[in-house]
């Protein structure tokens, strides 16, 4: 049985975020490249060209999007850092604030390695992918959690 369960430090709440912002990159440059051609467009056409001042709009927006979970710090992070990650008999079982969800480790896409913390990527996550940090480690140790996801484990900077 291995369990990670405590406060986690300054330094992994930062890594948490960061991960949570490069997923949000994604969708903020779907939306400016679904706004923006189309502001260009709708100026185009009209000739009205006081509308790309919309244009900064779209870029806000965008930009505000990829910052949303450092805008949001404490509630990003009071919902998305577990109470408890626990993995024992071949089932992973995460407790956030709010809500639990118990897979197999069958389903464990990768596990991102990054400074100490571990962010355990499910192939399809039920409500989210788990975050855990070495240091919160009460039960197991680190060489038996990486000997269960051997294969599995990339590191990242």
């Amino acid at each position: 049985m291995i369990v990670f369960s405590g406060e986690f430090s300054e330094r992994a709440q930062k890594i948490l975020l960061k991960i949570q912002s490069k997923q949000m990159i994604l969708p903020a440059l779907f939306i400016f490249a679904v706004f923006a051609p189309a502001v260009v467009l709708v100026c185009v056409l009209t000739k009205l060209w006081i509308i790309m001042i919309f244009e900064f709009a779209v870029v806000l927006a965008a930009s505000l999007a990829a910052a949303s979970p450092y805008i949001e710090r404490k509630k990003t992070l009071r919902l998305s850092l577990p109470k408890s990650v626990v993995i024992d008999g071949g089932t992973v079982s995460v407790a956030w604030e709010d809500c639990e969800m118990q897979k197999p480790v069958s389903d464990v896409k990768k596990v991102m390695k990054l400074d100490g913390c571990y962010y355990i990527v499910f192939r399809s996550p039920k409500l989210q992918n788990a975050f855990c940090e070495a240091a919160c480690m009460t039960e197991g140790s680190v060489e038996e959690f990486e000997r269960l996801f051997q294969g599995k484990i990339e590191e990242q900077k």
